[in-house]
């Protein structure tokens, strides 16, 4: 295995300098010995989960796409050639217009190369997605006939167009500050490639593969047209056929719902048909609105839980889910009202839920399928959320999220500029677990406002090494029985056997707050439950222990993930020095508890990963079926925890910080 837990060197640089070979080879053995091995037996448990989690509407509407693979089945074509062959004109609402362009001064810019550079590549049909590029020439290769695209995702995302909607911001950002001739440039490209995408797209012509027509990327390119339309009107040639593609894409999405999918995906369908029925007038239009009005009620209650997390639970996809909300609240308020109330409703409790969980950087935590760049930005949401006078969410979120904050089973701590967040609710949704990974119990945590325990994030959705690793228990700050997963995870986003949570407590005992939560995900290895208890004291020191009921203690491996850039020091056999810039911790394990070290991967991005340091810490065998061990930061060199464990049915521990008399009890036995 790729991890050395009896000795850790004495100063471990971070960064990726590994070979290709390298990672491979270390990926391999790490996913080989956490998947299970796919047996007859394996594929029938399998079956028999998805059978248990999955709603029956869920596998009848998948069974149904499967006998009818295609959206561009002749009826669906038919329905929507029959539509747009009528005598009715279709309009761009001109009162839309100016919602549209709010909308678009939302964005940031998720591209990160510079305006001129991303002009001249897309002047030349060169296109960088998922940090990879590839040039399709023009016209357009749009579907790797001749240029074989990098991924099926990217491929996605070149239908997505949204580097369209960055280039237009982009060059009218830089255009006024400094040369007016970079936005003039910019919008002859822009409406070219847009006249390539429809000249390229045909509907008439479409094969079941093309990804041009698929309704998530009708639903995510939909929005970028609009705003586009608003920021700059194509030109005269080009005006009708835009408007015709436009209806006709809206019409094809209204025929095509994702509803075998559900979750993200069909809000985002349902967000496409109301900004659309907003952008156009005529019959459809109403109808588009009539669909999104009706469905989003539906939905609504049912992906968004009490506390305001979207049920998949990726703070990711939960920032995708509420900039939609937020951008048909303020875009349908006036044309909608039925269809705004609820949307702003919900928006604002999304609003506070994610405003109790981020950073102090301002970001979100990586749990689960999450990385920056991809969907709408906390920076993004804030200005949404200003537009429908939800602002005010954030800051209330921000004043109470101090000290100590539970919100749904999050459990947040917050002194100065540190802070922990400690997720101990489900993994995801139980019938869409296709964006969860195996990681209950796990947590983020920052120290001095900069990130130093992380989460691995999500380097691509391909099958593979790497989609298997992100996914692993073993890629992220959670206790693992031998190299085993909590949950049964394969292909690319199917789980079948899960972990559950079985408790989740919290409270404060003088200066010390704390939270002791469990789940059974090795229940098949004959574990019934693992628990973890974080505690944290004003002075500044963690503690975090956890006990679960095992035969062979030496099978418990615990990981501490840290972020790139934080150097760590091994002083002694139970001590480390973490470090990074001016700021240093010291981390010191239990009596008994083996320190060791292996590398791992941050992936911030699509695309984008960072080979970065693992701590490892695993109790010796002591013999005992009770087992409890942990770890404590300290905040100094001189600051001391002292730790007593009780090995016996009740789990009794003793957490007292030096330098304070108060003494922090509590028992793992339920």
């Amino acid at each position: 295995m790729p991890e050395d837990h009896a000795k850790m060197p004495a100063n471990v640089p971070d960064g990726d300098s590994s070979s290709d070979a390298e990672l491979a080879e270390d990926l391999a053995r790490l996913v080989q010995a956490a998947n299970q091995r796919d047996t007859m037996r394996s594929k029938l448990h399998r079956a028999a989960n998805i059978l248990r989690y999955y709603r029956t509407s869920q596998l009848l509407r998948r069974a149904a796409r499967a006998a009818v693979p295609t959206i561009f089945a002749r009826p669906v074509r038919g329905l929507a050639a029959l539509a747009l062959s009528s005598e009715e004109t279709y309009r761009v609402r001109k009162s839309a217009l100016e919602k549209m362009r709010s909308l678009a001064a939302t964005r940031s810019i998720r591209t990160t190369a510079n305006v001129q550079t991303l002009g001249e590549d897309l002047s030349r049909g060169k296109f960088t997605l998922l940090q990879q590029a590839c040039e399709l020439g023009t016209p357009i290769d749009w579907h790797g006939r001749v240029v074989s695209h990098p991924s099926h995702l990217w491929r996605f995302q070149l239908h997505y167009q949204e580097y369209l909607l960055d280039f237009a911001i982009g060059s009218v950002a830089e255009g006024t500050k400094t040369d007016a001739a970079i936005a003039n440039h910019a919008w002859p490209v822009i409406w070219g490639i847009v006249a390539d995408w429809i000249h390229g797209n045909p509907l008439e012509s479409a094969r079941p593969s093309d990804d041009a027509w698929h309704p998530y990327c009708i639903s995510r390119r939909l929005p970028v047209w609009a705003q586009l339309f608003a920021l700059c009107e194509p030109p005269e040639d080009l005006q009708e056929k835009f408007v015709q593609s436009f209806a006709c894409q809206a019409e094809v999405l209204s025929k095509n719902l994702e509803f075998d999918l559900g979750g993200n995906h069909l809000l985002e369908n349902l967000t496409a048909l109301a900004l659309a029925g907003v952008f156009l007038e005529g019959s459809l239009s109403e109808r588009w609105l009539d669909l999104a009005t009706c469905h989003l009620g539906k939905e609504l209650p049912l992906q968004v839980l009490p506390h305001g997390e979207h049920f998949e639970r990726t703070p990711m996809y939960h920032c995708q889910v509420l900039g939609n909300l937020l951008q048909v609240a303020f875009a349908t308020n006036g044309v909608r009202g039925e269809l705004a109330d609820p949307c702003r409703e919900t928006a604002a409790r999304m609003c506070g839920f994610l405003g109790s969980i981020l950073h102090p950087d301002g970001e979100i935590p990586l749990f689960g399928d999450s990385c920056w760049g991809e969907v709408h930005s906390v920076d993004d949401i804030r200005a949404l959320a200003d537009l429908s006078g939800l602002a005010t969410e954030f800051d209330k979120a921000a004043e109470t999220a101090l000290a100590t904050t539970i919100v749904g089973p999050y459990w947040t701590w917050r002194q100065a500029e540190d802070a922990i967040i400690f997720d101990a609710g489900p993994v995801g949704a139980s019938s869409l677990p296709a964006h969860a990974h195996c990681d209950l119990l796990g947590f983020e945590a920052s120290v001095a406002g900069h990130r130093w325990f992380v989460d691995s994030g999500v380097f691509d959705y391909n099958e593979g090494l790497m989609r298997d690793y992100c996914r692993s228990s073993a890629a992220h700050n959670v206790v693992t029985v031998g190299y085993q997963n909590c949950c049964d995870v394969w292909s690319r986003f199917r789980m079948g056997r899960r972990g559950r949570p079985t408790r989740f407590e919290h409270g404060r005992q003088g200066d010390f707050s704390w939270c002791l939560a469990s789940h059974d995900g090795y229940r098949h290895l004959k574990v019934p439950e693992l628990s973890r208890l974080m505690v944290t004291h004003t002075s500044g020191g963690w503690t975090c222990l956890e006990h679960a009921v095992e035969k062979s203690a030496s099978s418990l491996i615990g990981r501490l993930h840290l972020a790139p850039g934080i150097e760590l020091r091994q002083l002694s056999p139970e001590r480390l020095v973490l470090t990074k810039g001016d700021v240093q911790r010291w981390l010191t394990v239990t009596s008994g508890v083996a320190l060791g070290h292996a590398a791992g991967w941050y992936c911030d991005r699509f695309g984008r990963r960072t080979r970065t340091q693992v701590i490892t810490y695993r109790p010796k065998d002591r013999g005992s079926t009770e087992c409890t061990f942990g770890w404590s930061l300290l905040p100094s060199a001189e600051m001391t925890a002292a730790i007593t464990i009780v090995e016996d049915a009740t789990g009794q521990v003793e957490i007292a910080f030096g330098g304070s008399s108060e003494v922090f009890r509590r028992q793992f036995s339920h």
